[in-house]
């Protein structure tokens, strides 16, 4: 590549074999697919004569390439030279020769059609007029600049004061001996911690503004190792090094295996109307593509020395981790009949925290136009069902005393439907600080091995206090309770299972106490769970800083 005293560029290429059979305007879009030309620009340059096949004019757009000729191209470049514009410059490192600037989000790296001015050129136009191309020699259009950042990614960009520096540090680009690795936020979470992304990226054949992993692209590869993950937020932040430099190429790759950038509106908009969906009151803090240039090291072009930068990301970035590991704290009560996990239940719903029941998710599914009902009259052909079509409950219960096989149907009809209630209610109270959800079966079904619950909570009470409640407020007999346990877990077995666990001797104010002081642990366990993961972000970021680091 080459520019001419015409204000032209100047591209050369020999065909090879591989591209026999190629158009002349999509090799060409191909060749340059990383340099902001549209393929409409350069049909354009060819229809006015710009192009030439073995040193001949070829006007012919769609001239098919035999493989074996020399091809250039000739580009004009736009004619008005970018202004100096006072725009602040947070400067990293500068010298004679080299200019390390950490870029803000939002800035674009150079002058465009869709951006004429307010670019980072343009500022450094300002505060280093010598990089001016009559001064420098340099392109005038993009003086300094040796590679680039998106418009909204932040970070470490480097710059050449001049153009004996500007050349060899495109070399150096271009033969992949400037280490580079971003930190980024995206969507989804991982099984494996580490990956290598070998897809070819060309510009996307339907949308011209877009870049895409194509079969007749540009070779690139890039390698991501898993920093921290958000389970309940469904993100992870992932450090990635490029080995290659194709445009928009992490935002490419990263979508391509099915975890783009969190905010990236051009290569996840599913996936952030999503986000915004199920957490709204996130949205705000994440304008942008959630990308950071973080760490940059390479050889002086000029001293030879061994040069290393790491730049921390902007308070947005750190705002969004620090939000994201604040997940809602999701409680489940359980323990034997008539323990007292109503009550306890009762105590955080008057505090006027979001709580759940299991059995009330029951009671409500047994009625005649609810899917429990429709399911077990449909089961049992309308055996246990009322003339209202209602659940007979009580047919039913006598049934499940005699069969243990029509039990466990009854439970596999029904655990389901309760369980997609309570991930419902779980989702629909995503921004609470805490939940309760009241599930007398927890560990019988298994469902603490869903990871949906943060903790779990037991009630347990001693036998006679037990039996005493369930007559007095249930109805139910000393013969019907022995029933009901010997269909669960034992008080014990159940009690050596939670984390936390409240006693019930029959007094409800020392139960109300027992309530206040199992929540105090439960919001110290919160603040601890939060600072862990802060901590652990932290630590992740200073390990990638470190020297030795390799992903």
């Amino acid at each position: 590549m080459s520019t001419d005293t015409q204000n032209n560029i100047v591209w050369q290429e020999d065909a090879s074999t591989a591209k026999r059979g190629t158009r002349l305007d999509v090799f060409w879009a191909e060749k340059l697919s990383d340099s902001g030309y549209s393929r409409g620009k350069i049909q354009e340059w060819i229809k006015n004569g710009q192009a030439q096949v073995n040193n001949e004019p070829c006007t012919k757009v769609n001239y098919k390439i035999l493989g074996t000729e020399n091809l250039t191209l000739t580009g004009s470049l736009p004619t008005e030279t970018p202004l100096a514009e006072e725009i602040p410059l947070d400067i990293i490192y500068q010298d004679e020769d080299i200019i390390l600037i950490n870029k803000d989000a939002g800035i674009t790296t150079h002058p465009a059609k869709s951006c004429p001015n307010g670019t980072l050129v343009n500022a450094l136009l300002h505060h280093f007029p010598n990089i001016a191309a009559p001064i420098s020699g340099m392109e005038e259009q993009r003086p300094g600049i040796v590679h680039r950042l998106d418009k909204y990614t932040s970070g470490l960009i480097l710059v050449a004061k001049n153009e004996k520096t500007r050349l060899k540090l495109a070399t150096d680009f271009a033969e992949h001996n400037i280490e580079k690795i971003y930190l980024a936020i995206v969507y989804g979470t991982f099984t494996r911690m580490t990956g290598s992304i070998e897809q070819p990226i060309a510009r996307d054949s339907n949308y011209k503004t877009r870049m895409a992993v194509q079969e007749n692209g540009r070779y690139a590869k890039s390698i991501y190792k898993v920093l921290w993950q958000s389970q309940k937020k469904n993100v992870a932040l992932v450090a990635v090094q490029i080995l290659t430099g194709r445009t928009h190429q992490i935002r490419v790759h990263m979508a391509h295996i099915g975890h783009p950038l969190l905010g990236d509106h051009v290569y996840g908009q599913k996936e952030l109307d999503t986000f915004k969906e199920q957490f709204p009151e996130l949205t705000i803090k994440n304008p942008r593509q959630m990308l950071h240039a973080f760490r940059l090291s390479f050889t002086h072009p000029e001293t030879k020395e061994e040069l290393f930068f790491t730049q921390k990301p902007p308070k947005d970035f750190f705002t969004l981790l620090h939000a994201l590991c604040k997940n809602p704290t999701n409680i489940a009560i359980t323990g034997v009949a008539g323990s007292g996990k109503s009550s306890v239940l009762n105590y955080f719903i008057e505090k006027n925290i979001p709580s759940i029941s299991a059995d009330k998710i029951v009671e409500e599914l047994y009625k005649h136009d609810k899917a429990g009902a429709t399911s077990i009259a449909l089961f049992f052909q309308d055996a246990y069902t009322l003339e209202n079509g209602d659940v007979d409950k009580k047919g039913l219960f006598l049934a499940m005393q005699k069969d243990t096989y029509l039990r466990k149907n009854v439970e596999q009809i029904m655990h389901p439907f309760v369980l997609l209630k309570i991930e419902e209610f779980l989702t629909n109270n995503h921004d609470a600080l805490f939940t309760f959800s009241e599930i007398p079966l927890l560990f019988e079904a298994n469902w603490q091995e869903k990871k949906i619950f943060t903790t779990t909570l037991g009630v347990s009470s001693p036998p006679a206090i037990r039996y005493e409640h369930m007559q007095k407020h249930r109805n139910v007999s000393q013969e019907k309770l022995a029933q009901l346990d010997a269909w669960q877990w034992t008080q014990e077995q159940k009690m050596k299972k939670v984390d936390f666990q409240i006693q019930n001797d029959g007094s409800l104010a020392e139960l109300n106490t027992a309530c206040e002081n199992a929540f105090t642990e439960i919001k110290k366990m919160r603040k601890e769970n939060i600072i862990k993961d802060i901590h652990e972000i932290f630590t992740q970021i200073r390990a990638v800083a470190d020297k030795d680091f390799h992903i």
